[in-house]
């Protein structure tokens, strides 16, 4: 049986350092563990995104978009993730009902194509540039907004990777719009 509920940040990181490449999570995001057969499998996450106009090429209003932000799974579930995906999908819909769309992003630089979207059948919108640059500070990569002005000096911009964006309509009116920006699914090349 699976049980979905929030967690915290702290224990969303934890899963995140254990399971996720990035080993970071997102702030203000919303987190969901997912337990099976009282088993702790991992989490899948939402948020704002970190632009502001996210949607409104598709015609969303702020507001009625979020993204998709993290899943870290242990690998030891019993199910295909897009399983667990879409349940906490469901549960997230079942909570937030100004939401009418979820967005989600594949770095390319990491080898993803979203072959996990498309199991989800979530909508290929595009291929969207890099929004921000990346620094290299010390060993680590940072984010452009995450980095201090006085590292700025010391830093060393690292290339960024085309995202591809997929999104998935929560009801018949977001379905219309997206389905009118729908592109084929890439494939590994």
């Amino acid at each position: 049986m699976i049980q979905i509920s929030r967690i915290n940040n702290k224990d969303a990181l934890k899963t995140c350092k254990r399971y996720h490449y990035s080993r970071t999570i997102p702030c203000a995001s919303i987190f969901y563990g997912i337990w099976e057969n009282k088993k702790y499998l991992g989490l899948v996450g939402f948020g704002y995104g970190n632009s502001p106009v996210l949607g409104k090429k598709e015609g969303f209003k702020t507001g009625e978009i979020c993204e998709l932000v993290r899943i870290a799974m242990s690998g030891k579930q019993e199910k295909q993730t897009s399983y667990y995906v879409m349940s906490v999908i469901r549960e997230f819909k079942r909570t937030n009902k100004n939401i009418v769309a979820i967005y989600s992003f594949c770095d390319i630089g990491k080898n993803h194509i979203g072959i996990l979207y498309q199991a989800c059948n979530f909508i290929y919108i595009d291929r969207r540039p890099a929004p921000h640059p990346m620094y290299k500070i010390r060993g680590k990569i940072i984010h452009a907004w995450s980095i201090k002005k006085s590292d700025k000096k010391i830093a060393t911009v690292v290339p960024c990777h085309d995202k591809l964006l997929y999104a998935y309509p929560l009801c018949r009116t977001a379905r219309k719009k997206l389905i009118k920006f729908k592109k084929n699914y890439p494939a590994r090349s």
